[in-house]
């Protein structure tokens, strides 16, 4: 090899050097890029000689496919030895994140809130002082146990009375309909007789109350006076002798207590003898009803005691043995016309029904 006197080789490779800092392509420490030759992306360099497919170099000094520079200098022969052709990573979105309602915007939604709810409480507040809306009418149909005033006594409303006042504690339909839920509680509630009510604001100055009474169907004795039950088995009065009542009386039905204006509540194992009761009360109703002719007879006892026998007295000494209560209107049809034309007048005796048989009458 021969001596080069003037050092040429080696001032060649450090001028190739100083261009390639120069340019931005520098590898670290000064002539060998990190791990030999591999780039950071696949095959660019550390500091600023990244290559874009694989040898392109970041500061504008890479070329495109790893080939030409773009200021004209010529790569590390390092560099283009490390080129490989990397897949990209994909791309990862930043996550998404719900944002928190602005205090401020809380705080308008609340003051129009109450702004509204004042707007509605004046309004309302104004409505019950004018009177335009003060009661001067108070109507009252379909009572014939009570009368008007204590209807209208027992509702606790009155003349003068702001219309939109007697509304207060209903619950929403009712206020929409304008019914008065207090008021028919209170009648309701005082007037046992009563079996319904409805109360309602007619606009402007009218409030009008109709009733549904209940009626006495039969009366039970206890300990000598009587308890009045309609026909749904409910107390609504008591008298103090059942024999005066005019009414049918029920017999067999041991009773312990009591209270008017409630279901009439027997002693144990005895509800059925009360709904038989009231079944034979509500069928000889429907006879009745069906009759063309008023029925010749009055009904005066009706005993249950023996469930499987059940005994109905109809006055003139006439009595009928409907058996266990099964087909009742059938069997109270048939001694209608039994007793208006099988039975001579002023003769005594019973009706008796057997299941699967034709009524037979026996005198006495």
């Amino acid at each position: 090899m021969m001596n080069d006197p003037y050092n040429t080789t080696n001032r060649l490779r450090t001028g190739r050097q100083k261009i390639a800092v120069k340019n931005g392509s520098a590898q670290r420490g000064g002539s060998v890029s990190r791990g030999g030759s591999a780039s950071r992306g696949g095959s660019a360099q550390r500091d600023g000689s990244a290559s874009r497919n694989g040898s392109a170099q970041r500061n504008g000094n890479a070329s495109r496919n790893g080939s030409a520079s773009q200021n004209g200098s010529v790569p590390s022969p390092v560099a283009a030895s490390a080129t490989t052709i990397t897949t990209p990573s994909p791309a990862v979105s930043a996550p998404a994140y719900e944002t928190a309602p602005s205090p401020t915007r809380s705080r308008r939604y609340f003051v129009k809130a109450l702004l509204v709810f004042i707007f509605i409480l004046a309004t309302a507040l104004l409505i019950c002082a004018t009177p335009l809306f003060s009661i001067s009418d108070i109507e009252v149909n379909g009572n014939f146990f009570y009368s008007n005033n204590d209807i209208v006594s027992k509702s606790g409303l009155r003349i003068g009375q702001n219309g939109f006042s007697a509304l207060i504690g209903n619950n929403i339909l009712k206020m929409l309909t304008l019914r008065c839920a207090p008021a028919e509680q209170a009648v309701t509630s005082a007037c046992p007789y009563v079996k319904s009510v409805q109360v309602r604001y007619i606009m402007p100055r009218t409030i009008r109350i109709e009733i549904e009474e209940r009626s006495k169907s039969v009366v039970v004795p206890f300990f000598g006076s009587g308890l009045l039950i309609d026909g749904e088995g409910v107390v609504v009065d008591i008298v103090r002798d059942y024999n005066q009542a005019g009414l049918p009386v029920a017999l067999g039905l041991p009773i312990t207590g009591y209270e008017i204006g409630r279901p009439l509540a027997p002693q144990d194992g005895n509800v059925a003898k009360v709904e038989t009761v009231l079944s034979v009360i509500n069928a000889i109703k429907q006879v009745e009803r069906d009759s063309e002719e008023a029925l010749a007879w009055d009904v005066g006892t009706i005993d249950v005691s023996d469930g499987r026998n059940i005994t109905i007295s109809v006055g003139n000494g006439i009595e009928i043995n409907i058996g266990d209560g099964t087909e009742m209107y059938y069997r109270f049809m048939a001694a209608k016309e039994i007793i208006a034309y099988g039975i001579d007048e002023g003769e005594e005796g019973a009706i008796i029904f057997s299941n699967g048989a034709r009524p037979v009458f026996m005198p006495k």
